[in-house]
């Protein structure tokens, strides 16, 4: 309801929010609450997933001549460090960008070709723990414990993981400092100078997964994150960020958040092939589907990730479709 300069809504747009729920209405409204008069927008972003030193360096340069090819901007999330078991499970092993040059050349070939480099974690793992997968390098979250459990609401029952089995926040790290996630941060941002990358100057939280303290770190460190957010319960009175009391934020364009920092939006989410722990099958028609509920705002954003290896038609078909529908693709720190 409208009266002159006042808007009465009655609805809860944020009490849970999915890709296509009711927030890109409110998200849409929120400009006239606001008095904005922020012309519309239609503008797209991409982000080539868990890039690090066993990544194929013929599948990046494929997918970065794909897209230089359709004058698509594109960004890189790369894993600086790579941790992982041996095939027998004998003993663990780590190996950095600088041990592996043929696939740094392929990241500089992706950089000449529009390519933007973020920094996807330092290792995407915490330590030898399963936190919940197998400890490896792109499997699993790096800033916060994470188990699995036969169900989806408390009192959870945890369990060895099935690929049945809910991803369930599990509660801080043991060293949870941001001093201490500065250092961590710091590590893998040298392993990339070193390797003649660049500073990144944008951070992707593994999983998207990360402890107040980790995001005030990331903060400090970063221009801007480029995800969607968790934010607990705790944050305004300095509490713990404890399990169980957190949300995850999607935002339909650009925001700056109460972490302190600009965080530029992945709304559309990814494409798989099968389905994992609860999590349905993504094929390009889903993420084009989701691009269309976007309009719905007027600075509509489009903005999903790709996993190289997977067939490269996948990524033809959503960005084929993602542009028929009006959206323009933009380097993600030009995302309004």
């Amino acid at each position: 309801m409208r009266s002159g300069n006042r808007n009465d809504l009655a609805e809860v747009p944020l009490d849970y929010i999915d890709s296509n729920d009711v927030y890109l209405i409110y998200s849409d409204l929120f400009y006239d609450l606001v008095g904005s008069d922020a012309p519309a927008v239609k503008q797209a972003a991409v982000r080539l997933e868990d890039v690090g030193p066993e990544s194929n360096p013929k599948d990046l340069r494929r997918v970065a001549d794909y897209l230089a090819s359709e004058n698509v901007p594109f960004q890189v999330a790369v894993i600086p460090i790579q941790i992982g078991q041996n095939k027998d499970g004998s003993d663990w092993y780590g190996l950095s960008l600088t041990d592996r040059p043929e696939v740094v050349d392929a990241l500089k070939y992706m950089q000449g070709k529009g390519g933007t480099l973020i920094q996807h974690g330092t290792t995407h793992q915490m330590g030898t723990m399963d936190n919940p997968y197998s400890g490896r390098s792109g499997e699993d979250y790096e800033f916060y414990r994470f188990g699995c459990t036969s169900t989806d609401t408390a009192p959870y029952a945890f369990e060895e993981r099935t690929n049945d089995s809910y991803i369930t926040p599990v509660g801080r790290a043991a060293q949870d400092d941001v001093d201490e996630w500065g250092d961590r941060l710091d590590a893998g941002r040298s392993v990339m100078e070193d390797a003649g990358l660049g500073e990144p100057t944008i951070f992707e939280t593994p999983h998207y997964g990360g402890s107040v303290n980790s995001c005030v770190a990331m903060a400090q460190e970063y221009n801007a994150r480029y995800e969607q957010g968790d934010y607990y319960a705790s944050i305004l009175t300095g509490q713990p960020s404890e399990a169980g009391k957190s949300y995850s934020q999607q935002f339909p364009y650009t925001v700056h958040d109460i972490y302190g920092g600009a965080v530029y939006p992945e709304n559309l989410g990814n494409i798989t092939e099968g389905e994992q722990n609860n999590h349905a099958i993504r094929d390009p028609k889903f993420l084009i589907s989701r691009a269309k509920a976007n309009l719905t705002a007027r600075e509509s954003t489009a903005s999903f990730f790709f996993h190289p290896y997977l067939d490269i038609e996948y990524l033809k078909k959503t960005v084929t479709g993602i542009k028929r529908l009006g959206y323009e693709f933009r380097p993600v720190t030009e995302l309004k």
